[in-house]
């Protein structure tokens, strides 16, 4: 189990290197709702759901302040098989803790982003 943890730290880490943006716009917290309705949102508002990576990033980035702790996120990338798509999670403080996959119909917060 150690090592796993080590191993997704040193991950997180090489990703949020290159992630972050000057010009990145995350939004608030827009509530919890399935895949599908989480990208049709955030297409709504003219943003798009963030990929793993960037949503990683916004988590750390924006702590606090647009994700709440013990809380699960969408991302845009779709999982293991056409029917799962990637989130990440808050642990006890309101930043990044993990992520997985499951099932699009399941229920996660959502935060969109617009990067220019």
């Amino acid at each position: 189990m150690k090592n796993t943890q080590i191993l997704v730290a040193a991950i997180a880490a090489a990703c949020l290197a290159g992630t972050a943006q000057a010009d990145t716009q995350v939004s608030s917290d827009q509530g919890s709702m399935t895949w599908d309705q989480a990208m049709s949102h955030c297409r709504g508002m003219g943003m798009r759901l963030p990929t793993i990576n960037e949503l990683m990033w916004a988590m750390n980035h924006f702590e606090g302040s647009r994700f709440a702790a013990q809380r699960g996120y969408w991302s845009s990338d779709t999982g293991g098989s056409v029917n799962s798509a990637r989130w990440a999670s808050t642990g006890t403080s309101p930043r990044w803790n993990g992520y997985s996959s499951n099932s699009r119909n399941a229920r996660y917060h959502v935060v969109c982003i617009r990067t220019n």
